[in-house]
Parts: C-alpha cells; structure tokens; sequence
C-alpha cells in the first residue's frame, strides 16, 4: 500500500492516468486495519493523493471488489465524488469463475447460508475535471473488440507460485485501461505495486509507469517479472527519506 506520495515525486512527473488495484480491507495476510474506518481513511488519503499528481482530464480507474458483508465499491465510489472526482463509468470484470480461496464463498457447504460465491469485481473509473482523454490510434484498433461495460477475462491462477503475491490481476485488465484512457508515450502511476502488473501492462503498451510498494518481497517481485519481460536490468536510482521525502542517491 502506498499511502504517502513523497513530494519529490509529485513535483519530479506528470501522470496522464491512474490505474490502482487496492486491498478489499482485510481480505488478505498482508492487510492489517484495526476497522473499517481506518482502511476508508487510509483509501481517501491515497486517493486524494492520486489527485494531486494527476493532470486536468486524466482518468482513474480503480480495481474493487465488495467482500464479506462489506460494500466496497459503493464506499471507494464515495470517496472519489466527496475529493472532488467526477464519474464515467463502472466496468464489471467477469471471471472464469468463482473465487473458493476466501470463507464467503464456502458457506452454502458449511453454513447452510446463501452467500454467492464472487465472481466478478468493479472497475470504477473517475477523472479529475477537463477533458476526457481521447484514445490514439493504436488504443482505439484495440478497445474496438471491447465496447461494452462487461470484460470476461480469466483470473490469474497459482498466484503466489508464479508471481509470488496472493492477489495477482490479469495483465490484460490495466492494459486495456491504458489503451483507454492514455496515449503512447503517457505516464501510468499505480500507488499498490503489487505483483508488477500494472507495470507490465504498460511496458507492453509503449507507456511509462511509476509504482509504489511498501513490502520488499513484493518490490523483488515487481524487479524480477519486469526485467525477465523486458531483458534488462533495473537499477537502483535512490533511496526516499521518510522525514521529508526527498530523494538520496545509494
């Protein structure tokens, strides 16, 4: 999770769009808030930041699922109009199938309680005030196979085996939000790291990405999968300061 954006950061790039897949509260081992008011407080102070750093116009589209007994999507749709966001749309990824790895899903076997198993997840997509950003060509030949709300695309299986982090999206998922809503050469900014995917996605569409990531295996993660996609070797740039966020070289 990345809730500080350090103020080199913010003045150093301009972001053209913000593609982010945050935690659904304490779904996961690696999320940890004492309640629900504070994982809110936490997403409004990332979204908020998200703000600061985009341009005029500029689309966010936010990766969300609702979980047990929590709606999620409709509280992260919330924060996005009360920080001033305005609303385009909701996109609804349809799975291949149910997720069977969280409690929800198996109560009709040991409850006898009709809980559905989860199937699909949002999309939410916002943008600050201006203009909607137009596609370029190479966006526009591709989303064409795409033109409804609904995207049917296969979740990622065997997750921490092959990418070493229990909660891996689908390359294809941010990718055609970049086709969508940047240009080639366009900057992507994703404030939960993750796996790498929003990076590889934009690797593949010819855009530039900046990442954020609080848990080093996950960054060694992201540094391997980038660098056995792309052939090259990251290097390491600096080390930000925690007391006033500036950037020091290692």
């Amino acid at each position: 999770m990345g809730a500080l954006i350090p103020e080199t950061f913010c003045r150093a790039i301009n972001v053209n769009h913000v593609f982010g897949g945050p935690p659904y509260y304490n779904q996961r081992l690696y999320a940890n808030w004492q309640n629900n008011e504070d994982y809110l407080r936490d997403m409004s102070t990332i979204m908020r930041n998200c703000n600061e750093i985009l341009g005029g116009g500029s689309v966010i589209a936010w990766n969300i699922a609702n979980g047990s007994k929590m709606d999620h999507i409709s509280h992260h749709s919330c924060l996005f109009e009360e920080i001033g966001f305005q609303y385009v749309d909701t996109i609804a990824w349809i799975k291949s199938g149910a997720n069977f790895d969280i409690k929800r899903s198996c109560h009709i076997t040991t409850t006898g309680h009709y809980y559905p198993a989860l199937q699909w997840e949002a999309i939410l997509v916002y943008k600050k005030h201006g203009p909607m950003p137009k596609m370029d060509s190479q966006g526009q030949e591709y989303m064409r196979r795409f033109q409804t709300n609904v995207w049917e695309v296969t979740q990622v299986i065997l997750q921490g085996e092959k990418f070493k982090h229990p909660a891996v999206c689908p390359v294809e998922i941010p990718y055609r939000c970049i086709q969508s809503y940047t240009k080639k050469g366009e900057t992507v900014f994703e404030p939960f790291g993750g796996s790498g995917t929003t990076l590889i996605a934009a690797e593949m569409a010819g855009r530039s990405a900046f990442l954020m990531e609080q848990h080093p295996a996950y960054c060694d993660a992201i540094i391997q999968r980038w660098e056995q996609l792309t052939g090259k070797q990251a290097k390491l740039l600096g080390n930000i300061s925690h007391q006033n966020g500036q950037l020091h070289s290692p």
